[in-house]
């Protein structure tokens, strides 16, 4: 098994794509569930999550669709059409605004059922959805920010912050640092394949997903690593006993499919839509032929995790279809 103890490299894929030929069609393919078998596993699915004492996020690509953003594999998907002689249509991500998904993604962190996000994505919806930066590591970077490499200085940009015509490895925005008498060169953030991953970045989410009882994958093909690890990490502990659960939402076939223990095919917001009215958050309306999953009164968030609690009030028990 690879090791996760250092920084490595992005740019290894799951082994069966073939990055010469582009991927088969089985890998393009996209499959959805009916809704009522995603209303059933968003029920087992909340239930988790009122359990887990620590729960990550992963999020990929598939999150930030619906902001017109598009995804790398899906029919539409840059690197699909790339591999068509075609090329996807240019989006500026500046202007791209959090999705129903990234908002209710910052919700679950607030009200303590969620703990930390990483994300593959570099639009910076999160951080634009309010999520703070302690709480989330981007993996690949972040378009809006660019860094200090002398004084560790950062800086959330409205604008993207890569300069045109550089350079693929070539990361200097042509600004400089304003921290006193610093002045050096500021850098994009933004990882391109066969460079480091952020080491802080890194290093804040495998702490939090060593700590996990639960991950949650949404809109990821969990395919290129050292990122998509993470995630398997979590499935391959799932199989001892009492480990941690790993659930996928995506509509495509991901490598870690048999290590989830629940495996959702439908669009990240459609799902998260669902999953914010089942854990009765403000402004969701549950489905009617399920009761909302309640989050315990006694409970409360704490730094690092949440405070131990009894078993959550779930009235009946759905059996989720495979």
């Amino acid at each position: 098994r690879r090791s996760l103890d250092k920084r490595r490299a992005c740019g290894s894929f799951a082994p069966f794509t073939n990055m010469a030929t582009g991927p088969p069609a089985s890998e393009i393919q996209e499959h959805f569930d009916s809704d009522s078998v995603v209303n059933a596993k968003v029920f087992e699915i909340a239930k988790l999550m009122t359990k887990s004492h620590y729960t990550v996020l992963y999020t990929g690509a598939g999150l930030s669709t619906s902001a017109g953003i598009p995804d790398f594999r899906g029919p539409q998907g840059v690197w699909t059409l790339k591999d068509q002689g075609k090329k996807a249509k240019r989006v500026d991500l500046s202007s791209a605004a959090p999705t129903v998904g990234h908002k209710v993604c910052k919700e679950l962190l607030d009200i303590g059922l969620v703990q930390h996000i990483t994300s593959q994505n570099v639009d910076g919806l999160h951080r634009k959805s309010g999520v703070l930066q302690h709480q989330l590591s981007e993996l690949h970077g972040n378009t809006n920010l660019e860094v200090c490499k002398s004084c560790g200085a950062e800086y959330f940009r409205s604008f993207r912050c890569r300069r045109a015509g550089n350079h693929v490895h070539d990361h200097r925005t042509g600004r400089f640092c304003e921290q006193g008498a610093c002045q050096a060169e500021l850098h994009d953030s933004i990882i391109n394949f066969s460079e480091d991953l952020p080491a802080k970045d890194f290093n804040a989410a495998q702490t939090a997903f060593a700590a996990a009882e639960l991950c949650i994958v949404l809109g990821s093909s969990c395919r290129v690593t050292p990122a998509a690890d993470l995630p398997e990490q979590i499935g391959t502990r799932s199989k001892t006993r009492g480990g941690p659960k790993l659930v996928i939402v995506n509509l495509q076939v991901t490598p870690l499919d048999r290590l989830a223990s629940i495996r959702v095919h439908a669009k990240t917001d459609e799902f998260l839509s669902k999953l914010a009215a089942q854990l009765a958050l403000p402004g969701f309306v549950v489905e009617p032929e399920s009761e909302p999953v309640q989050v315990p009164a006694t409970e409360t968030p704490h730094e690092g995790g949440r405070a131990a609690q009894s078993e959550s009030p779930v009235n009946g028990s759905l059996r989720i279809e495979h």
